[in-house]
Parts: C-alpha cells; sequence; structure tokens
C-alpha cells in the first residue's frame, strides 16, 4: 500500500509529551508468564497507570485484574516481527518516531544515502495492516531511520534487508553507513504472542507478553494528522491505548449516540471494532498556549479477551504531583 510522504515537521511539539513520574519496568530478559484464574471484579474502579518521564514505559493492561502485568522500556526495540508461523510482517518502533526510506537495490554496497523515496511511517489501522516494511519479502534494501532518544536526537540511519522466512524463524541483514560489515541475524518466532522484538543494539528481546495475558497497551506511537496543532498533514508522537489484536474488541457508545451504558444489555447492542486504535488517543486534548492536557468526554466498552464487557471511561491525565503521562480511568464489568 502506498504510504503518504511526510517531512517530520512536527519535531519541535515532541517535548510537550514529557512527563515525571517513573515505573518500575520488567527485566529486559524476563520470560513472559501465562496469568492464574481470578475471581471476576465486578465493582466500579479507579485505576491510575504512571508511564514516566518522557512516556518511558509500555505498559500491558489486563482488564480483569486490574493490573499491568508487564512493561518494558519503548526504547528497548527497534523492529517487532509478527509471531505466527503464517506471518511475514515487519512493524516499527513508532514510539521513537521511527521511519523508512525504500530503495530498489538488492545489494548493500549499492545504498548509500537514504534516497528520496521517503520517510514512510507505519499507519494506524488494523493489526499490521499498514506497515512501512509490508513488502519486505521482496528482498530490496531498506534505509531505516531508528527514530529519536528523549532529547530528540537522532539514532541514526541502518540499511535492513530480510533474507528469508519460515515457520520458525527470520533471517535479516543489516549495515550500518559507517563502513562496518553486514550483519546477519536469525530471529526466533515466540509462540504464543503476537509480536518477536529485535534490537539492533541487543539482538532478540522477549519483551511482550503471551497474548491471552493483556487486553490493552498503553503507550506511545506514532500517527498521522491531516491537521493537529496548526500544521496540515504530520506525523506525530501521541500517547493513548491499544487494543490486543488477538481478539479486543472496543465500542465507542458516544460516537452511536448513546450517554450510558450501565447494563450488559445495553452494551450487546453497540457496534464493536477490533482496530488497534479502537480507544486510541483522543480521550484527551492538548492546548499549545498552556502547555496543558484536558480529558475530553469519552465513553468505552471494552469487551476482554475472555469475552467480558467493561464499562471504561478516562477521568484524568495527571499525578498528584502534576505530572502527565499518568492517566487515569474508571472502569466496571457489565452484567
Amino acid at each position: 500500500m502506498e504510504l503518504v510522504k511526510m517531512r517530520r515537521t512536527a519535531r519541535i511539539y515532541l517535548f510537550a509529551l514529557c512527563c515525571g513520574l517513573l515505573f518500575t519496568s520488567c527485566e529486559r530478559d524476563e520470560i513472559p508468564i501465562s496469568l492464574a484464574p481470578q475471581t471476576l471484579d465486578t465493582t466500579s474502579r479507579s485505576t491510575q497507570l504512571l508511564l514516566g518521564d518522557d512516556y518511558t514505559y509500555r505498559l500491558y493492561y489486563n482488564i480483569e485484574l486490574d493490573s499491568v502485568v508487564s512493561s518494558h522500556k519503548k526504547r528497548d526495540w527497534d523492529l517487532a516481527f509478527e509471531s505466527a508461523a503464517s506471518g511475514s510482517r515487519i512493524k516499527l518502533n513508532s514510539s521513537k518516531y521511527m521511519n523508512v526510506y525504500n530503495t530498489e537495490e538488492t545489494d548493500f554496497a549499492l545504498v548509500t544515502e537514504p534516497g528520496n523515496d521517503g520517510p514512510y511511517y507505519d499507519e494506524m489501522g488494523e493489526f499490521l495492516e499498514f506497515t512501512a516494511l509490508s513488502d519486505a519479502q521482496s528482498g530490496k534494501v531498506y534505509v531505516i531511520d531508528r527514530g529519536i532518544d528523549s532529547q530528540g536526537i537522532n539514532y541514526g540511519l541502518i540499511k535492513l534487508k530480510l533474507l528469508s522466512f519460515n515457520d520458525d524463524e527470520y533471517t535479516i541483514a543489516y549495515q550500518g553507513f559507517d563502513g562496518s560489515e553486514p550483519v546477519e541475524m536469525t530471529v526466533e518466532r515466540e509462540p504464543g504472542t503476537n509480536l518477536t522484538h529485535f534490537s539492533f543494539d541487543d539482538g532478540q528481546v522477549s519483551l511482550e507478553p503471551f497474548n491471552g495475558d493483556w487486553d490493552l497497551l498503553f503507550t506511545q506511537y506514532t500517527r498521522f494528522f491531516d491537521n493537529y496543532l496548526g500544521q496540515d498533514n504530520i506525523y506525530y508522537l501521541v500517547s493513548g491505548v491499544l487494543s490486543n489484536p488477538n481478539g479486543v474488541a472496543v465500542a465507542s457508545p458516544l460516537e452511536e449516540g448513546v450517554d450510558e451504558v450501565e447494563e450488559l444489555s445495553e452494551a450487546l447492542s453497540l457496534t464493536y471494532s477490533t482496530a488497534e486504535e479502537a480507544i486510541g488517543w483522543d480521550w484527551k486534548e492538548f492546548d499549545l498556549n498552556t502547555g496543558l492536557y484536558t480529558v475530553q468526554p469519552n465513553l468505552y466498552v471494552v469487551r476482554s479477551l475472555n469475552g467480558a464487557y467493561y464499562r471504561m471511561q478516562f477521568t484524568g491525565f495527571y499525578a498528584a504531583d502534576g505530572a502527565k503521562g499518568a492517566p487515569v480511568f474508571e472502569s466496571k464489568m457489565l452484567q
């Protein structure tokens, strides 16, 4: 799919997304574990999650347990490979504002600059439907922009080629622009997860919990806007909530003219979406003049992986000390 080419015109606004509160992460080599069944909580709950300074952490949340079951730093990886044996797509780490340039070359030695065919970004939609590396099976060399660090400094460029893949693994090759020799690496699929993660610095890293253990991912990511903060046609870093593509579905009652959902019968009449960004980012709004976020009218119903229905509504985005990046929401299982 052809993607819209855009220059990175929104970089000056990225630092509006920082917050000052830290969250304890899982160890990088932690292996996800399956959660033991527990009695479902049917009471109304208020929950606050802490994404940390610069939206540092990606938080995998189980709505039935009302708990973060796993977390890791957003800059712990560069690429994510589809874990399913039949999958072949590769995802960029959009939490770092990564993007891609296409080349028509198959030989690393012939690629000396990114070229003009780009940058391309992963697009939000159905899970892995729109990825900048969707055509990686072609054997062509891609130039990867590894995105930016917490200070807005670019990590640099690297050349990448997918050599082969099968039901068990992917084989890739990559090379810097510094004259270093190409590196060939095998990335083994991690059964039971949606994505298998890889870092150009650390190789394969186990980051995502089993796909049956979490419902929602609280994280920062890149998305395209026709117009945002006074600018047209930009890619911009936002913080929001993504759904587990393994089976979570979300309804937005307000979009259907429904003000309240208190009973299961009401939830069953709604229209549900399995799109990754069904909740997304726009339950809050950023004021460029004041530098503050305000929570907008919002109401969601989340159908969990186990088929339970939860009313969910965001009520805040700040911690008690005023640090942003600390979403507050109320949730209740509907009966």
